[in-house]
């Protein structure tokens, strides 16, 4: 299965056997059995954007590999940063909240990017950090009239409270330590619905 996040909705490319093992409601969903690859995708996808959309298909993997062939494909790498008080490390950027993450750059490891964004972005300085990432999120955005396809790769990391630095040139003008119930109040409003859905992960 794989779930690609686009605006406020979802899509959700999956096998007919894999449905039963999935937990969501069909309402407001469009749901699509066996369709075929459709070669004008970003318009169809742009199209109800305000309803979330199941794609049933025969094959998930040939699917997605066509699927990405339709955007324009960026790497990007971030981190699920806790301090010795368990807080969460926040940004917020562009006037969401949202996690410290960015693009991985050519010849660079994964994991190395998470690390080098989250501290470039919040001044922290990462102590530990997993080498395999938790989790991968989709999400699609349009970029200079091109829709791009970014895949953000998340870390689990450790970092003790410091004086925190926003990059302000990556439209960051906060950065703080967040509680669960913190979480629960001001990313419940705020923020996208990809990081909502890894924070539930």
């Amino acid at each position: 299965m794989y779930k690609v996040f686009f605006n406020r909705t979802e899509l959700l490319i999956v096998e007919k056997g894999q449905l039963n093992n999935l937990k969501f409601s069909y309402e407001n969903r469009i749901v699509l059995e066996e369709e075929p690859f459709k070669t004008d995708f970003t318009s169809w996808l742009i199209s109800s954007e305000e309803v979330s959309k199941i794609i049933i298909c025969k094959n998930a993997n040939d699917y997605w590999a066509e699927f990405k062939t339709q955007f324009l494909f960026i790497e990007a790498a971030g981190g699920l940063v806790r301090n010795e008080n368990k807080e969460l490390l926040t940004i917020f950027r562009n006037g969401v909240w949202d996690l410290p993450k960015g693009k991985v750059e050519k010849g660079e490891l994964i994991e190395e990017a998470a690390v080098r964004e989250v501290e470039e972005e919040t001044g922290v300085k990462i102590y530990k950090h997993y080498v395999d990432s938790i989790q991968k999120v989709y999400h699609v955005y349009s970029l200079k009239k091109k829709l791009v396809l970014k895949e953000t790769s998340w870390f689990i990391m450790s970092a003790k409270s410091m004086t925190l630095v926003p990059q302000w040139e990556e439209g960051i003008t906060k950065v703080c330590w967040m509680s669960e119930l913190d979480l629960e109040k001001i990313f419940a409003i705020n923020t996208y619905l990809s990081i909502k859905n890894l924070l539930n992960y």
